[in-house]
């Protein structure tokens, strides 16, 4: 019976010994299984949070694109307003008066360029516009029809600009 008794311990400490291997066996693998998760979970953490300093980038640079659109246009129309005021006083009989309009007319047709005032930029400068104007003044005295030609010109570049819509195509208010 003692024998009996000592082989059933026996048993019992070898099953014993068999289940905490086996629970080393399953922690083990737990462990792995639980690594894994946590190592996408941080990759997930890391995809979403570089997503959303990407989307955040995306928004600045539209923003900034916008403004500077924005400030782009507001300067075009302070040129277009001087431009039209200018040629609004255009013909003037005094010489030193028209020598100023002139060059300030040439200057800010000069700084919006042929985008804005294709028709005047091309005319800008070139001798045959030149030798035009000054034959025509000669024969008639200042060409009013010319300079409101001109006026008319860029009070539709005016209205050009102020319907331009903004880059990310919203009516610009």
């Amino acid at each position: 019976m003692e024998e009996l008794r000592i082989s059933i311990q026996s048993v019992a400490v070898l099953v014993a010994i068999g289940g905490l291997f086996a629970a080393l066996r399953i922690a083990k693998a737990d462990r792995r299984a639980a690594d894994l998760r946590a190592e996408k979970d941080r990759e997930e953490a890391e995809r979403r949070a570089t997503e959303a300093r990407r989307e955040e980038s995306l928004r600045s640079q539209r923003a900034d694109e916008r403004a500077r659109w924005e400030a782009d246009r507001r300067f075009r129309l302070e040129l277009l307003i001087r431009l039209s005021v200018n040629l609004e006083h255009g013909g003037s009989t005094d010489a030193g008066e028209r020598k100023r309009l002139g060059a300030e007319a040439s200057a800010l047709i000069a700084a919006l360029g042929p985008e804005v005032l294709p028709e005047l930029h091309s005319l800008r400068g070139s001798e045959e516009h030149i030798a035009e104007v000054q034959a025509r003044m000669a024969e008639k005295g200042p060409d009013r029809w010319t300079w409101a030609e001109n006026a008319a010109s860029v009070a539709f570049a005016l209205q050009r600009v102020q319907a331009e819509r903004s880059p990310d195509n919203d009516p610009v208010t």
